[in-house]
């Protein structure tokens, strides 16, 4: 069967949306899932992502605690090549806000429809120098003026993250017309249910599959290559995602 690279999350029962009954049933085809959102910035813009999974053991249980919802452990994804990775700024320091650490929100390089986007970003760790005027940094460029004016370090750590964006400035995920989630729902036409900025959730469709051990799992899908099943599912072409292809971190086969 042809590879479908593709951005894609296993997730437990225990993830899944209020909108399904209170047991899943595991034969469902597809169910609804609740993701909490998380606020960054990017070129200047709010953006809008979700943490899936990571590298390292430590944040993944960062994450998780942060956020109440499960982000898995996935030592795979430090196999990514270097050309297939976007970046992600963390503070360590500075002004006090909703990022990973307990201050201001992270800052990413791209967004999707940029030709260097990608989900997979390597963290690195932005420390404030002491005595210097502290600012909220909400771009790379605004990033690299600090760095060089000698008010801030950059550590640039071997840890991917999986945050696939699902809203930026001028687009989002495309959000489904039909609501209702059944076992007959099309593949295509959209993975997000619903959208929430205030509230911080988004609400996606989770499709069945299977695990090694032939286990139910279940997975989303928030970006893909190449562009026509792309287009079909209503995700944004990543040219990153064709890259991962044969370097065993593509985890959608069609």
């Amino acid at each position: 069967m042809p590879i479908l690279g593709a951005n894609a999350q296993t997730q437990s029962q225990s993830n899944m949306s209020s909108q399904t009954s209170s047991v899943l049933k595991l034969a469902n085809t597809n169910v609804p899932i609740d993701i909490p959102l998380h606020k960054g910035y990017e070129n200047g813009n709010e953006i809008y992502f979700i943490a899936t999974d990571v590298s390292d053991k430590n944040t993944a249980s960062l994450l998780t605690n942060k956020s109440d919802f499960k982000v898995n452990y996935a030592p795979i994804l430090s196999q990514t090549p270097e050309s297939a990775k976007g970046q992600v700024f963390v503070f360590t320091n500075g002004i006090s806000g909703n990022g990973s650490l307990g201050f201001q929100n992270e800052v990413m390089n791209a967004k999707p429809g940029d030709k260097n986007y990608s989900p997979l970003l390597q963290l690195n760790l932005v420390k404030w120098n002491d005595n210097v005027n502290i600012s909220e940094i909400k771009s790379v460029g605004q990033l690299n003026q600090s760095l060089q004016n000698n008010e801030l370090t950059v550590n640039k750590t071997d840890i991917v993250v999986n945050h696939p964006v699902i809203k930026w400035n001028g687009g989002s995920l495309m959000i489904r017309e039909d609501k209702n989630i059944t076992d007959e729902t099309p593949y295509g036409g959209g993975q997000v249910i619903d959208l929430d900025t205030e509230k911080m959730i988004v609400t996606m469709v989770a499709h069945r599959g299977w695990g090694p051990d032939g286990s139910t799992v279940y997975y989303i899908v928030t970006d893909a290559a190449p562009k026509m099943p792309a287009d079909m599912m209503g995700v944004p072409f990543v040219e990153a995602d064709s890259q991962l292809v044969g370097k065993g971190a593509v985890d959608l086969f069609q």
